[in-house]
């Protein structure tokens, strides 16, 4: 409920799988028949664990017009789409759901899902469907996989990293305290304005991000 909260103020989660994940309770707890954080139902773990180069997937149908992944339009898209997997995990998404979007595939026979998004709240759910670390794949250490985790992790971050540097501002009221009989109610106000207004700016961007 914490983490349900944490996202719906406006918050960002990305959520990967790999053998040690019990898809069962991720799909009672946060799944939920689709009410839950996942954008997914998460179906069985598929793959080659011999790793044979013909098993080898790829990421296609890559939707560079999303924010988190526009970094990767025209020549980029190749070196995204040439990362390689060999193991996933199954999912299975509502079609009917608005709040889900397919961001990338891999190029089995299936079409499967790589990554998808939800949007739940004020904020965004990631499900990567494989593991972050090599125990199914042959991502980390490449140089299109370090960039692809700095723009997801920029694209979940961008309201968390507004409330951080408005945090840091409160430093400046210690003396303001301390020397004076400021107007709480004014300043509170004007903090709320501020991250309000910063929100919308990051929505804005986003949007026409999305368009162009």
């Amino acid at each position: 409920r914490a983490l349900e909260a944490f996202v719906a103020a406006g918050g960002g989660l990305l959520v990967a799988c790999g053998d040690q994940m019990d898809r069962l309770t991720y799909n009672d707890l946060l799944y939920r028949g689709g009410k839950g954080l996942l954008p997914a139902k998460l179906v069985e773990a598929a793959g080659d664990k011999r790793r044979a180069p013909e098993s080898a997937l790829r990421f296609v149908d890559i939707d560079t017009r999303h924010p988190a992944l526009e970094f990767f339009r025209d020549r980029l898209q190749a070196a995204l789409g040439s990362l390689i997997v060999f193991e996933h995990m199954k999912a299975e998404i509502d079609p009917a759901d608005p709040q889900v979007r397919v961001l990338a595939r891999y190029d089995d026979a299936a079409n499967s899902l790589a990554l998808v998004e939800r949007r739940f709240g004020r904020g965004k759910v990631l499900l990567l469907t494989t593991s972050l670390d090599a125990e199914w794949n042959l991502l980390p250490g490449r140089p299109p996989y370090l960039v692809l985790m700095n723009e997801l992790g920029k694209y979940l971050g961008a309201v968390t990293i507004l409330l951080l540097m408005t945090a840091g501002t409160l430093i400046d009221l210690v003396p303001l305290y301390l020397f004076g009989n400021p107007e709480t109610t004014t300043i509170l106000s004007g903090y709320i304005g501020f991250v309000l207004l910063g929100m919308a700016c990051l929505a804005v961007g986003q949007f026409f991000s999305a368009l162009t």
